[in-house]
């Protein structure tokens, strides 16, 4: 494993505890939001990686929240806006058109950023930022792009915090003993779920308001990481659609479902996800099921991010795939001459 994962990708799973304890202090620098005018909407702007840490927003938001991938501006954008800028390199593209766009508005602002051409702009307007360590590849600076903007609204009052970060912290280690590389596969549910997956097109399977995000995440995991398609749905909508998708013998007899569960689902929504997982079985489908760990919503999110990013990483391995380089991102990003270009030249 140590010869594959050259640049270590491993090495920043275990750190991912420590990480998330770092990024609440991170916060700490930045003054709580002023709240003169009430906040009716967030729309949290970012791409890739960063665009989940506009999720882990979105869930926990008490306002209407939008996580906004793309370069062009929502039209509804008032005093009552705050938009939240979200980069790690701080120079991605769409992210910066949309703020570029949102300075001529009235809207409020926070952004997050390692520094790039996002902390210059949020510096040079006084824009409230919250500065993360640099040096990581963007989807596993996750804890600070999610969890230093959380800590900044969560003291003004925008979105809702867990009683005591500590519990949450503790989860998370526990986690990092359990799923490390040097516990066996036998002992290790990371690495029994990546051998299950290896060798099929992964479905994750997460309910809306609850697992919804994590089920992104696994996918955007997958696909980065182990380096082959994995797609995502979302209960109730996919029974009103894909479940028919699954009919066909030929269209399924390479997938496998992954259906995440968590004691915040609703009743129905828990019902409806055992029909899934039960109706699939009934046509020989592959199921493996995921049950959120922890005593919090804060720590069961938490908890089921950090398994799939480890379950991604083993499966990439086990596939012999170098899991932190993106080549093909890199030269899509070359190809499409994104760097100090607001919109890429395509039609």
């Amino acid at each position: 494993m140590a010869t594959l994962d050259a640049e270590g990708m491993l090495g920043i799973l275990d750190r991912f505890g420590s990480d998330c304890a770092a990024a609440i202090r991170c916060a700490d620098s930045v003054a709580p939001l002023p709240m003169s005018t009430p906040v009716d909407q967030i729309v949290a702007c970012g791409m890739g990686g960063s665009a989940m840490g506009g999720e882990i927003l979105r869930r926990f938001s008490r306002s209407p929240t939008e996580v906004h991938r793309s370069g062009r501006l929502p039209s509804q954008t008032s005093d009552r806006t705050l938009l939240v800028a979200i980069s790690y390199s701080g120079n991605t593209t769409e992210t910066l058109s949309a703020l570029e766009q949102a300075l001529e508005t009235q809207a409020r602002f926070l952004c997050v950023s390692s520094g790039g051409r996002l902390a210059e702009l949020a510096r040079e307007r006084g824009l409230p930022l919250v500065v993360v360590p640099s040096g990581y590849p963007p989807r596993a600076a996750l804890p600070y792009l999610g969890l230093g903007p959380l800590a900044v609204l969560g003291r003004s009052g925008l979105v809702s915090m867990p009683e005591r970060w500590e519990e949450v912290f503790q989860g998370i280690a526990e986690d990092g003993r359990r799923l490390g590389a040097d516990v066996p596969t036998k002992d290790n549910s990371a690495k029994q779920i990546a051998i299950a997956l290896n060798g099929r097109v992964p479905v994750v399977i997460g309910v809306a308001g609850t697992t919804d995000l994590a089920a992104l995440r696994w996918k955007t995991q997958i696909n980065e990481n182990a380096k082959q398609p994995a797609f995502c749905s979302v209960i109730p909508e996919l029974l009103h659609n894909e479940i028919l998708a699954w009919d066909e013998e030929r269209s399924r007899r390479h997938l496998c479902a992954v259906v995440l569960r968590s004691q915040d689902d609703t009743e129905a929504d828990a019902s409806r996800a055992a029909y899934v997982s039960r109706l699939l079985r009934e046509k020989r489908v592959p199921v493996i099921e995921v049950d959120a760990p922890g005593t919090s919503p804060h720590e069961r999110v938490l908890r089921l991010l950090y398994l799939g990013d480890f379950v991604s990483v083993y499966l990439a391995l086990s596939r012999r795939v170098d899991p932190t380089p993106v080549l093909g991102i890199d030269a899509m990003k070359r190809s499409l001459g994104y760097v100090g270009r607001e919109t890429p030249d395509v039609p």
